[in-house]
């Protein structure tokens, strides 16, 4: 129960399996880049050299990083090949080697090449946008320009938004007025989206939403309460004013709604310095501050229609939980870094609604629900600790959560942690006068995940096996629940530890860590261990030889590989869970001949020598709940009429400012993107697309 309080143009086919997912090169290594500049850096000599992790919306845009090199002739107007010339002597060369020129050939000129970074959008049609480049125009001195730029996030409507950090150059900075608001731009780190060249916020500027003067307690001088100091003043523990503004230090992480407005998670602080009093008898002594007390908090800050930012939540404020007034000590809020993170988590893709964790001074902890474009609104309170946990009786309570995660429909999914007290209705009670009675039994403890159904009602989905309490002996059941994904069908999927006491059973789960949806809770998806879907039997693999009388490469029958670890999981609202996922498989590496000397046949007593495959891959869950894979490391994929080797797989992870949104698959549609490596060096962005 909730109670509301105040408060481009190429393809290829790579991969067919069931579900006839077709795979298309989106860009590649040599591929025209786009919008240099207007000093010579066109498409028509500006190639693609190296990319990072691509982003994907529902109508299958895309948005990149990539690195170019801008090929120029030099001097820089000049073409790159000199016109045709006519001899003008007989030879070159001395003597017998002397050769003539042939007429009209066309003299090399020198070339000087440009390499330079930026990020580029990619409209439906495959027509590329740059959006943000890293450096000045070639040529152009202290132009001023951005010096980095990080990954990017796309909304639905084909708007990405980055961090970076942006250099002015030769523009003079604006005078800034003493114990006045920062609220220009000049330079430095920031938050851009490709919808205006202004940050939406930067390192520096004065945070919305705190108050002038700021008034907050001295805290580290309380260790100095009533001590005299050698001049005669007094300190005191009592609130100080201070009247410093409080900047943003650091843009922890950015996400990018339907709406077009960021929303981050920021820290900010100021220096504040303490000065005791005058004191009012001689010496009249002016001190000088004996104390700093620098401010540090993390908050919340949503983007309005007009570009403006708007505090959302920010740690030192009074909430009112349950009646009781309940002083902010820390924030969660697109935290997740687990298997579960890099899907949509905090925010509502559609709305920029977002919830988060807070946990008070007073140690408790509660989940709120709040809306990034009602900020004077009431914020909701989903559950607090000492709440009752849905599906049990009253002395079942919640004592801890983990990082919620929000939908479409606004509805919540989250990891808890549980308390049950249970009284078995005899045996000795304890009675001590001026105590409580003390029931025989001890709490029970066990997690476990809820979730709102269709109806936004909160509904226990799985929970652990209870420690604590009498002892649980035998018996199946988890050991551990991670934090849950979730889609706009109100389904979760999740990693756990599953304990298992039964008989093994052959090429079956048996038991340790596995994938989860709450579709089938009775077998994991896929789990460590389990043979890995979509690899020919047998696996034909080649290394280099280990043994020190052969340096040939050696090809033998690879061991099926299995699932050695989870990377990260995802829930489109298709339903069918995307894995991407480590596996591996230990051969024994076959001897080559061993060398025949003249006495005889040498003796070799090496052991024999094993070699560890190691593979990334990406798979999804088909019709049937079994996996079918989309791609690996080793397989081959025809980009731009050559049939390549894929050497690395990489996707968005959890971890940057854009960590937080969903950027290497579609919540709507499942569609997966990932760069792609090659053995002869090239790159390439993918995008995988079902029907």
């Amino acid at each position: 129960m909730r109670i509301s309080y105040l408060l481009a143009p190429l393809f290829l086919l790579a991969w067919h399996s069931s579900q006839s997912a077709t795979t298309t090169a989106v860009v590649w290594s040599g591929a025209s880049a786009p919008g240099g500049s207007d000093f010579g850096e066109s498409a028509s000599n500006t190639s693609y050299t190296t990319f990072g992790i691509p982003a994907v919306n529902a109508a299958g845009q895309v948005s990149f990083g990539a690195s170019v090199n801008s090929l120029f002739s030099w001097p820089i107007n000049s073409p790159l090949s000199a016109p045709t010339i006519n001899p003008t002597k007989p030879s070159v060369g001395i003597g017998s080697n002397s050769v003539a020129p042939t007429p009209g050939t066309l003299l090399p000129k020198p070339k000087t090449t440009n390499s330079w970074s930026g990020i580029w959008n990619i409209s439906t049609n495959g027509t590329k946008s740059l959006v943000a480049r890293v450096g000045a125009p070639f040529m152009v001195m202290d132009g001023g320009g951005f010096s980095t730029l990080s990954e990017p996030v796309l909304n639905n409507a084909n708007v990405s938004a980055y961090a970076g950090t942006y250099y002015a150059g030769f523009i003079m900075p604006p005078i800034l007025l003493p114990g006045a608001p920062i609220t220009n731009f000049y330079s430095g780190s920031g938050v851009w989206t490709s919808a205006s060249y202004s940050p939406a916020a930067f390192m520096g500027e004065t945070a919305p939403g705190y108050t002038n003067p700021f008034t907050t307690s001295v805290g580290t001088l309380s260790n100095l309460l009533s001590n005299q100091t050698p001049t005669g003043f007094l300190l005191s523990n009592s609130p100080v004013t201070f009247t410093n503004w409080v900047n943003f230090s650091s843009i922890d992480r950015v996400v990018l709604p339907d709406t077009g407005g960021v929303i981050l998670s920021a820290t900010v602080g100021t220096s504040n310095y303490y000065y005791p009093p005058v004191p009012t008898n001689p010496p009249y002594i002016m001190p000088m501050y004996v104390a700093s007390q620098p401010l540090t908090q993390h908050g919340i800050w949503a983007q309005s229609g007009s570009g403006s930012l708007s505090l959302v939540a920010r740690e030192g404020e009074l909430l009112n939980i349950e009646g009781s007034n309940k002083t902010v000590k820390t924030i969660s809020f697109l935290t997740c870094t687990n298997e579960a993170g890099g899907q949509n988590r905090s925010f509502n893709q559609r709305t920029g609604d977002l919830v988060y964790s807070a946990r008070f001074a007073d140690g408790s902890q509660a989940l709120i629900l709040e809306s990034s474009t009602n900020l004077g609104g009431a914020p909701m309170l989903i559950t607090a600790t000492g709440d009752r946990a849905p599906g049990f009786s009253s002395n079942t309570l919640f004592t801890s959560f983990g990082n919620p995660v929000l939908n479409a429909s606004n509805h919540v999914a989250f990891q808890a942690n549980a308390s049950s007290v249970t009284s078995i209705g005899y045996g000795p009670k304890i009675v001590t006068p001026g105590s409580p009675v003390i029931d025989p039994l001890p709490p029970s403890y066990w997690s476990g995940i809820w979730a709102d159904d269709a109806k936004g009602n909160l509904q226990l989905i799985v929970q652990s096996r209870r420690t604590g309490g009498v002892p649980f002996v035998g018996g199946n059941g988890f050991t551990f629940i991670s934090d849950p994904v979730y889609n706009n069908s109100n389904n979760v999927a999740f990693t756990g530890t599953w304990y298992s006491d039964g008989t093994p059973v052959k090429n079956a789960f048996n038991g340790g860590t596995g994938v989860w949806t709450s579709r089938n809770l009775t077998k994991p998806v896929a789990w460590i261990g389990q043979q890995a879907p979509g690899y020919t039997l047998p696996l034909t693999i080649t290394v280099s030889s280990p043994y020190a009388w052969s340096t040939n490469k050696i090809t033998f029958a690879s061991i099926p590989p299995i699932f050695s670890s989870f990377d990260r999981i995802a829930l489109p609202d298709t339903g069918r869970l995307i894995l991407w996922a480590t596996v591996s498989a230990t051969n024994n590496v076959p001897r080559p001949p061993i060398p025949v000397s003249k006495g005889g046949v040498t003796v070799v007593t090496q052991e024999i020598r094993q070699s560890v495959l190691s593979q990334h891959g990406i798979w999804l869950q088909n019709a049937s709940g079994g996996l079918d894979l989309v791609v690996r490391e080793g397989a081959t994929l025809n980009v731009n009429g050559k049939i390549r080797v894929i050497a690395s797989l990489a996707t968005a992870s959890a971890d940057g400012p854009t960590g937080s949104q969903s950027r290497s698959f579609n919540q709507t549609t499942g569609t997966i993107t990932y760069r792609a490596i090659f053995t002869d060096g090239t790159q390439a962005i993918m995008k995988v697309t079902f029907p």
